[in-house]
């Protein structure tokens, strides 16, 4: 292979954050600010819970399905002490909601988001005790998501986030 893709990578995973390139030290990975986390999170809670106010179909059996799997992802990884698998299938819970949604846009702007914070948050949750009151909230989210009580889904929603946030920024 040549270094041209390596170049371009690496200027693209600068411009994003994720490295930094300085001459005469190489590459040293970035960590998140106080400033970054507390964007991240207010974009994700601007993205998901404007999204799911404006569901305009009533999800399916398949959707229901599909998050109760997540959900069920997530309580065998938090048994088994799997904190990155945890954290997947948190993220996978988030992006489904988004896919319901149906904003590509929205989805691919998240997944940028959950790529500059997946890492430190596996971090996180191996320092904390509030997995099952994720595991929780998730639970919730899936219930309004039933009921189609899309005002009531969004605050239960835009509070876990902000929760998850308070986590992220104590524990890390």
């Amino acid at each position: 292979m040549s270094r041209t893709p390596i170049v371009v990578a690496l200027r693209r995973l600068a411009n994003e954050g994720f490295v930094r390139v300085a001459s005469k030290q190489g590459i040293i990975i970035q960590e998140l600010s106080i400033k970054e986390t507390n964007e991240l999170f207010d974009m994700r809670i601007a993205l998901e819970t404007y999204s799911i106010k404006r569901i305009n179909h009533l999800p399916t059996d398949d959707d229901f399905q599909k998050l109760e799997q997540l959900i069920e992802e997530q309580k065998q990884s938090f048994e088994k002490e799997n904190f990155y698998n945890f954290s997947r299938a948190d993220a996978d819970f988030h992006k489904y909601l988004l896919e319901i949604g149906g904003n590509s846009a929205f989805i691919n702007t998240m997944q940028n988001i959950w790529d500059r914070l997946f890492f430190h948050s596996t971090l996180v949750l191996r320092k904390t005790n509030d997995i099952p009151k994720f595991i929780e909230e998730h639970v919730a989210i899936l219930e309004n998501l039933k009921k189609g009580d899309y005002n009531s889904l969004s605050k239960v929603l835009e509070s876990h986030i902000q929760g998850g946030k308070m986590q992220f920024l104590e524990k890390y």
